[in-house]
């Protein structure tokens, strides 16, 4: 049976509020690296998820990835890391990723429900 908490996907929503608040204090060369860093750690715990059957779907597991993805792509490409912006990007993946996701889960157990037999 699947797992269906939300505990990797709210580990995800605390490591990106986390990594880009503290990108506002952090030199360039240390935001490189903090951003490698990191996307090599949640990388590990988004291959133990997978080992788990976390995800419930490849669109699951993408919308994962692509928080992964825009944690190392931002920490690489991104010189400017002084505003609070990414809150917003923060709640727009929680309501994606995470609405999808209670979404999914809540048409699974539809599914997956066993028919009452009538008689």
């Amino acid at each position: 049976m699947r797992n269906k908490r939300f505990g990797f996907t709210i580990l995800l929503l605390v490591a990106y509020t986390a990594i880009f608040e503290t990108w506002t204090v952090f030199s360039p060369r240390m935001v490189i690296l903090s951003a490698v860093v990191t996307s090599l750690i949640l990388t590990g715990f988004f291959a133990a998820a997978q080992r788990r059957k976390y995800f419930l779907n490849r669109w699951d597991v993408f919308g994962h990835a692509a928080i992964i993805a825009d944690i190392f792509l931002e920490g690489i490409l991104i010189r400017d890391h002084a505003n609070r912006s990414f809150y917003l990007c923060a709640i727009a993946f929680a309501v994606v990723v995470g609405g999808f996701r209670w979404w999914l889960m809540g048409r699974s157990e539809c599914q997956v429900a066993p028919a009452k037999a009538r008689i």
